[in-house]
């Protein structure tokens, strides 16, 4: 008989970033197509909403996965006063141990440690230091019981110099990290060149596959903005959100004959997507989707899809659909790694985005770009040694 590999991901996401949820759903996909149980440990506590929505979504798909909370509270959305009193009761419960008890028999039990994918390696400034020490915490208590810990692809952003070494001593907890685009391992392999990075690509691609959708008649596009800065924590100028939405506006002047949906799969870009809305010439529909799976089928039924969002990008891929980005270099490195990885076109100014549209609608391959998923879902069971 063959072992079942008992697997503890650190962590499931909230639900009102679709392409958060996208990562968890992959990675749930990813690890019970290869014959592993699942445990998921919520980024929220028990009492908070998100945690009940999500642990949700997740049981409507996979009920036989265990969706555990978390030890932190933490809700931006919260004023300044509540955010604030949050990171102090997160430091109490670090100093004084609260959680690692139950923490640790999940660990005990767990046969690999997961840290899973996103755009967490970065390190600006004290409040990112703060965060990642809550968030590796339970990746230090893994690699004191001697488990083995593995980071699933994540990318990086800024690192200061003050914050390098801090950063990397929480890399080198892991036995082995996987970057999920090109931009980021470059820039990892020259911040740290010691330790264990490898390739591969971003969880939501192993996402299972989406309901049947056909494509309808004529051309169809499909438009996702964004007006947050990185991590979604703060606003972009209103002078470059208004420069991003122009550009959106101006390619559907030059390209009338294409039918415009503009899909709002993140809370807070709303606002903004409703704005796009009243800027496109011909105007276009608005449709509000935070479920992956639902989403994967609206892009299927897509035959271009221009996007400022990294998952809306991932997850039309991930349905056979070619990309255009429209990226803020403020975002990082994972829009340009990713769209770079895989041959689609991304730019930050308006021109760029016409040229790509053609040049991407020429070389488009999706027998290409599914066979590239699938290589990088074999390397990755192979390393962690999975069926």
């Amino acid at each position: 008989m063959v072992a079942v590999t008992r697997a503890l991901v650190f962590y499931l996401y909230g639900p009102e970033n679709a392409g958060d949820l996208a990562i968890c759903l992959g990675t749930i996909g990813f690890l019970r197509r290869h014959g592993a149980d699942v445990t998921m440990v919520s980024r929220f506590d028990g009492a908070a909403p998100d945690f009940a929505a999500s642990r949700g979504m997740v049981h409507a798909r996979y009920p036989e996965v265990e969706v555990v909370p978390g030890t932190f509270a933490l809700d931006r959305s919260a004023g300044c006063g509540a955010v604030a009193a949050q990171y102090a009761a997160g430091a109490a419960k670090l100093l004084l141990r609260i959680g690692d008890e139950r923490v640790s028999a999940l660990v005990g039990q767990a046969d690999v440690v997961l840290f899973n994918g996103g755009n967490l390696l970065r390190c600006a400034s004290a409040t990112d230091a703060i965060r990642l020490e809550a968030l590796f915490h339970p990746i230090s208590m893994a690699r004191r019981m001697g488990k083995r810990v593995v980071c699933l692809p994540q990318s990086t952003a800024a690192v200061a110099p003050r914050w390098k070494p801090f950063l990397g001593r929480k890399l080198a907890l892991f036995d082995e990290v996987f970057v999920r685009e090109g931009a980021s391992l470059e820039r990892l392999r020259f911040l740290y060149p010691e330790l264990p990075f490898s390739k591969s690509t971003d969880m939501a691609f192993f996402m299972d596959d989406p309901e049947d959708a056909p494509r309808s008649a004529g051309s169809r596009a499909a438009m996702i903005v964004r007006g947050t800065a990185i991590g979604d924590i703060g606003e972009l100028a209103k002078a470059r959100q208004d420069e991003l939405l122009g550009a959106f506006a101006g390619f559907a002047g030059v390209h009338p004959e294409l039918s415009y949906t503009v899909i709002v799969q993140t809370k807070k870009d709303r606002a903004l997507s409703e704005r796009l809305v009243g800027l496109l010439p011909d105007g276009a529909a608005l449709v509000e989707e935070h479920d992956p799976f639902r989403l994967l089928s609206i892009y299927k039924s897509m035959d271009v899809t221009l996007s400022m969002r990294l998952h809306a990008a991932i997850l039309s891929l991930r349905a056979g659909t070619p990309v255009i980005g429209m990226f803020d270099k403020g975002w990082g490195l994972k829009n340009v790694g990713v769209m770079s990885d895989y041959g689609m076109g991304y730019s930050d100014c308006a021109g760029g985005l016409l040229d790509e549209y053609r040049r991407v609608v020429e070389e488009f391959d999706p027998g290409s770009l599914g066979a590239s998923i699938a290589f990088y879902e074999d390397e990755l069971a192979s390393a962690l040694g999975l069926s």
